[in-house]
């Protein structure tokens, strides 16, 4: 019964940093190699990502970093919170070896459907696909609703015999708050004054066309959709409604970009107002329905009995409808954040360590 679980982690920016503070605080966990997108640092004692900027630090070989967590005599868990492709190839092989994976990277679960199994039929059952008791386990919870239960959840209704039928929701909490604000009542605000104001409270990646267009709402679809049981749903399958005026898709700069978006308040205007007249509000949703495959990323209209016509602030909903849930089991709360995104990372990780506890 390994008393200790041994960790590498990949990527210590925001969430890297806020993981790496909350494993601090639980004993089970010593994290021996910390590397960033160039730089590693292999450690017998715990390791900080400081200590990427001393003398110790050595160039990045995800060989060598695999090996070192992988020599000590407990459960070792490499932890990707990069944003890069570049570690995901490398997932299926640290899997088969015994290494689990645990991750908010939506790379490899979004992305080639081939590497995807490849990566599934790596980890260890129930997390995968393989029977070898001693491979490594799979964990991604975070990589749709930060830490909100939702993966967990759908493969849950999976196991059990559930039906799911549909699986729909908020899945962005910049393009949450930006609709939620703009449809909120009393708002007299344009959606490029929204967007702008959403930007100055660094609710936006630095460049807003990169939330509008849709593409990070699409490629949760996907993971969702491929955790309900549409595994060889690709990126390509998802129809997205890129909001960002096509005029406006090739202009230099996010600035040059938030200078021309009031030009074309006027037709979001139009489609709010349809909304309401319907007594409903703008929402940007993604949705996948089991029976059929078809999957959707849209802005769409809520009524009022909808659970998504209730959102409020940034807060991401999911909505999960299945034989046993006709009218839908929601899940709601921050979908964004660096601590929220490292608790469900960290809670991954302690699933890791007490599989391995308990085992013989």
């Amino acid at each position: 019964m390994p008393s200790t679980t041994y960790v590498a982690l990949l990527g210590p920016g925001l969430v890297g940093r806020a993981v790496l503070a909350q494993l601090s605080a639980l004993p089970q966990f010593r994290v021996v190699a910390v590397a960033n997108s160039s730089r590693m640092v292999l450690s017998s004692s715990s390791v900080t990502a400081d200590a990427l900027k001393t003398d110790a630090a050595v160039p990045l070989a995800y060989g060598s970093l695999a090996d070192h967590v992988s020599s000590y005599p407990g459960a070792s868990a490499i932890i990707d919170c990069t944003a890069s492709d570049a570690p995901a190839h490398w997932y299926a092989a640290w899997l088969a070896r015994g290494i689990s994976v645990v991750t908010p990277n939506k790379k490899a679960f979004a992305g080639d459907a081939a590497r995807y199994a490849a990566i599934r039929g790596s980890a260890r059952a129930p997390t995968g696909l393989s029977t070898r008791k001693d491979a490594g386990l799979l964990f991604h919870e975070s990589t749709v609703g930060a830490g909100l239960p939702l993966l967990c959840t759908i493969k849950d209704l999976v196991a059990t015999g559930d039906a799911i039928e549909s699986v729909e929701g908020v899945l962005s909490g910049t393009l949450s708050y930006l609709f939620n604000e703009y449809c909120a009542p009393g708002n007299k605000a344009g959606f490029a004054a929204i967007v702008e104001t959403a930007k100055s409270l660094g609710y936006t990646e630095p460049d807003p066309r990169d939330d509008l267009n849709g593409l990070d709402v699409a490629r949760k679809v996907v993971i969702l959709a491929r955790a309900a049981g549409l595994a060889s749903l690709t990126l390509d399958d998802v129809e997205v409604e890129n909001i960002v005026p096509a005029t406006l898709r090739d202009v230099p700069s996010a600035d040059a970009f938030l200078k021309e978006l009031p030009k074309f308040d006027a037709e979001f205007a139009a489609r709010k107002a349809a909304a309401a007249a319907k007594g409903a509000v703008l929402r940007y949703v993604g949705r996948v329905e089991l029976a059929t495959g078809k999957a959707t990323v849209k802005v769409a209209e809520a009524g009022a009995g909808h659970p998504l016509a209730g959102l409020g602030g940034a807060d991401n909903m999911v909505v999960i409808k299945t034989k046993r849930f006709p009218r839908g089991l929601v899940i709601q709360g921050a979908g964004a954040g660096d601590a929220v995104t490292a608790f469900g990372v960290v809670a991954d990780a302690l699933r890791v360590h007490h599989t391995h506890a308990f085992e013989p």
